[in-house]
């Protein structure tokens, strides 16, 4: 067997040796992209979180709004109708007292008329007393 200088050996290992930096080079950078990737994804679905968080959030808000614009409403057809109410119940309040004005004015004539019939009947009687 013949011994050589070893340079073939030599050149074998440094081809070997840079063929492994190049693999390594090579799944360095395939390492890198992947974890850009995951990255820009992780992103991604951070601000798809914060979107949706924004959006539940103003739906709350306007949920509130519209229960609270509900309730003003409702309470202020409660008023108007507490108001309507009082309204008419002082108009009853008016139509019953004219009611009642009139009945005593019709009884006070009522009374006139019989006081003025007792007052006709005592002066035809004092009438005839006095020509007899």
């Amino acid at each position: 067997m013949a011994r050589g200088s070893g340079f073939k050996l030599v050149m074998g290992v440094a081809k070997a040796i840079d063929k492994a930096a190049k693999k390594a080079a090579r799944e360095a950078e395939r390492q890198r992209k992947h974890q850009e990737r995951e990255q820009a994804r992780n992103q991604r679905e951070y601000e798809k979180q914060l979107r949706q968080q924004e959006k539940e959030r103003i739906t709350r808000y306007k949920a509130q709004e519209r229960e609270q614009a509900a309730r003003i409403k409702a309470e202020n057809k409660a008023q108007a109708a507490r108001e309507k109410a009082k309204i008419a119940e002082q108009k009853a309040n008016v139509v019953a007292k004219k009611a009642n004005f009139k009945r005593a004015i019709e009884q006070a004539n009522d009374s006139y008329s019989e006081r003025c019939e007792e007052r006709k009947d005592l002066r035809n009687q004092f009438i005839d007393a006095e020509l007899r």
